[in-house]
């Protein structure tokens, strides 16, 4: 190694922005960054997202024909009535709107209806720093294993997921 840093070393640093670095007597030629004057910054910053998910949601159903869509009004209002003790269920995401879930809900029925067709989607408010947010959930799996199935194949549609037992 000593001796390929000895030979092409000196070879990558022969411009003039060079510096010397001493290390216990030896002395070795080192490239050097260039000076922060003439490096360029930006003079805008990217626009905040406030909710990248929801936003994608929107996106999305903006292209899939309504009849298709699932309505909002299939998923169960009631967050106690589509589960029961015992119950697996998975869960793809928390928002700050019950609509934001719903939307959310619809947007994974529609990406893998036969997935979650034997399963109810319902929303699960909750209260977080003075927050409530909405949990967007489906019931009906059997299993652990079955609901991380689900789960695995939601990721591959880029549809984040965690199963969870009541």
């Amino acid at each position: 190694m000593k001796r390929l840093i000895s030979r092409y070393l000196a070879k990558a640093s022969n411009g003039p922005d060079r510096f010397r670095i001493d290390r216990g007597g030896e002395s070795a030629l080192v490239a050097s960054a260039v000076s922060n004057a003439s490096v360029p910054t930006p003079t805008w910053k990217p626009a905040q997202v406030a909710d990248s998910r929801a936003a994608i949601a929107a996106e999305a159903m903006g292209d899939v024909p309504r009849e298709q869509a699932l309505s909002a009004d299939a998923i169960d209002p009631i967050s106690t009535a589509s589960t029961h003790e015992g119950q697996w269920i998975i869960q793809i995401g928390s928002m700050p709107s019950k609509a934001a879930a719903r939307e959310i809900l619809s947007l994974a029925a529609r990406e893998a209806p036969k997935l979650l067709s034997n399963t109810s989607a319902f929303t699960e408010a909750f209260e977080k720093g003075g927050d409530v947010y909405y949990r967007a959930r489906y019931a009906g799996f059997d299993n652990k294993s079955e609901a991380w199935r689900a789960c695995g194949r939601l990721a591959l549609k880029n549809i984040d997921c965690y199963a969870l037992t009541r």
